[in-house]
């Protein structure tokens, strides 16, 4: 028998299935940080929650951690009621590289074999949960080959209505990732584009398993077009190294000339050094 605090996970899990609030088993997993086999052994009842997996399944939705340690109270707290816990995200989210996008399609991936991303506060409240990397889609200057795209999940009952012409959503089938254009949607499914000019691609509905809809991208390649990069504080960087570098050289100069070149020197060296922007450049480790 099912230990008390199971047994109220499981009912929330339900309730929350019923809302809509999980999409799939799969990315649920991913949400509270558990392989998807051992959640699934959790839903044949054949294995026990862990505080661990609740802890993190009342932050990322909308559980009432009350009810599930003693019973007492709605299982599912309103959005603005008080103690909610609908506005807390995660920071850390996993990311999917573009080696291991049919990988993740066909569900042969496991967490701790994908990367992940620390998310700005700014970023809050946008229920982004996933992170892609664009391999297929080419729209210069909006998005290139390596841009890693930030999303969050369309449940499948709003896909006909939020996949829209003209916008960009990760296409998530049985055996592939495709990041895609939307060019056209019919009753039968929708049809992508890689360009604004190039090959088609066309996916029926029936094939689709998951919708994501980007809601940031981060790009490999420091452009000023660029919606979101590490660009600000780069440039703070950059200007405060250089401030420091104008000073070093100035008291370089100031020091060679009392006649003191053990010091001269050491400013020389220092004026020197090589700024390294790999940490702000690079994030993230695909």
């Amino acid at each position: 028998m099912i230990d008390p605090l199971t047994q109220r996970f499981l009912k929330c899990y339900t309730l929350l299935k019923e809302r809509n609030e999980i999409r799939s088993a799969r990315q649920f997993a991913l949400s509270i940080e558990v392989f998807p086999q051992s959640l699934n052994e959790i839903l044949k009842s054949r294995r026990e929650v862990t505080i661990g997996l609740l802890r993190k399944f009342c932050e990322n939705y909308q559980v009432n951690p009350v009810y599930i340690l003693t019973g007492i109270g709605n299982p599912i707290l309103e959005l603005n009621s008080p103690g909610s816990q609908s506005n807390i995200l995660k920071n850390s989210i996993p990311v999917v590289s573009a080696q291991q996008l049919q990988l993740y399609a066909t569900e042969n991936i496991e967490n701790d074999q994908l990367d992940t991303w620390q998310l700005p506060p700014q970023w809050c409240g946008k229920r982004i949960t996933l992170a892609i990397q664009n391999q297929r889609i080419h729209l210069r200057p909006a998005l290139q080959s390596g841009d890693i795209l930030f999303c969050r999940s369309i449940t499948e009952s709003s896909w006909r209505s939020c996949v829209t012409p003209n916008k960009i959503f990760a296409i998530v089938t049985s055996d592939n990732v495709f990041v895609e254009k939307i060019l056209s949607i019919s009753e039968q499914g929708i049809t992508g584009s890689t360009d604004e000019v190039g090959e088609q691609l066309f996916i029926k509905w029936k094939e689709i398993r998951e919708v994501w809809m980007p809601q940031h991208k981060w790009s490999s390649a420091i452009e000023s077009h660029q919606e979101i990069t590490q660009s600000d504080i780069f440039q703070e960087i950059i200007a405060a190294q250089n401030k420091s570098i104008e000073q070093l050289q100035k008291t370089m100069h100031q020091m060679s000339s009392t006649g003191n070149p053990t010091f001269a020197y050491r400013a020389n060296a220092q004026a020197n050094i090589e700024i390294n922007t790999d940490s702000v450049l690079n994030p993230v480790s695909i």
